[in-house]
């Protein structure tokens, strides 16, 4: 079975976990951090994002991050983008153009949090930049930081997203997806082809099985949560579910694989 971790992190941030050599030098953990990490936990590949993106300058992390995986075949990038009108990242048109140049097939989307721009998903605002994200089918991962879990409030925001852009791959996660959530999750992955849900916050007993049988296994991506979490409790909680072992193959990481070759495709 094949593992892709869906939701890693390396670069300074505010509450470094890792204390590695790398990380005693920038505040946060390296690209060697993260491989052994990996290693350990006997996880194949990482969608990764960058710290700098996540909590100082988005385009200044995001070209950092593909500097610093390069050469690293196991480790994959996600740009951290806002909308155009704030000017820090460029027009989507453009974007786009630099992401499918650099092999950016996968982009985040961050509210609540120290860079954050706004605590809601405003429509309006991110219409012109989630359009052209739906035309290229680029995965877009949301998170609200703010509380660190995955409310109700949160889904309603996501609603009109999910309306408005049919076609666009959709991942929301968060460190905890709570017992209101999750039965939210359940009648909007029944009705919502594109939405899906990262798993590291999925605490609750049978989480798996349950958003399993309302929106099929491919709606869950395996993920860590690199450095705040590590691998064993994702790699435990899908070992013992009651998923089948084609299902345990797609959530592993046969999922993110699919999505991150329809990108741009």
């Amino acid at each position: 079975m094949r593992f892709f971790d869906c939701n890693a992190m390396v670069g300074p941030h505010y509450a470094p976990r890792m204390v590695g050599s790398e990380g005693e030098r920038d505040g946060g953990p390296g690209v060697a951090d993260l491989l052994d990490e990996l290693d350990h936990f006997g996880i194949d590949a990482a969608l990764v994002h960058h710290g700098l993106a996540r909590e100082y300058a988005e385009m200044e992390g995001n070209r950092a991050l593909n500097d610093e995986l390069s050469g690293h075949d196991r480790l994959h990038p996600c740009w951290v983008v806002t909308p155009p009108h704030l000017g820090r990242c460029p027009p989507p048109a453009d974007l786009l153009s630099e992401m499918r140049g650099a092999g950016v097939r996968a982009v985040r989307l961050l509210f609540g949090g120290p860079l954050s721009y706004s605590e809601r998903l405003d429509l309006v605002s991110h219409r012109e930049l989630l359009s052209a994200l739906e035309a290229a089918r680029v995965p877009t991962f949301i998170e609200w930081e703010q509380s660190g879990e995955l409310a109700v409030g949160h889904l309603l925001e996501l609603d009109p997203l999910l309306g408005g852009h049919p076609e666009l791959p959709v991942i929301v996660g968060a460190p905890k997806v709570g017992a209101s959530a999750l039965r939210a999750l359940l009648p909007r992955l029944e009705r919502s082809f594109s939405l899906r849900v990262e798993t590291s916050g999925l605490h609750e007993a049978r989480a798996l099985e349950r958003l399993a049988e309302a929106g099929g296994a491919r709606c869950l991506l395996f993920g860590t949560r690199f450095p705040w979490f590590g691998g064993g409790q994702g790699r435990i909680a899908l070992a013992m579910s009651e998923l089948s072992a084609e299902d345990k193959v797609s959530v592993a990481g046969a999922n993110l694989e699919r999505l991150l070759e329809g990108a741009f495709a």
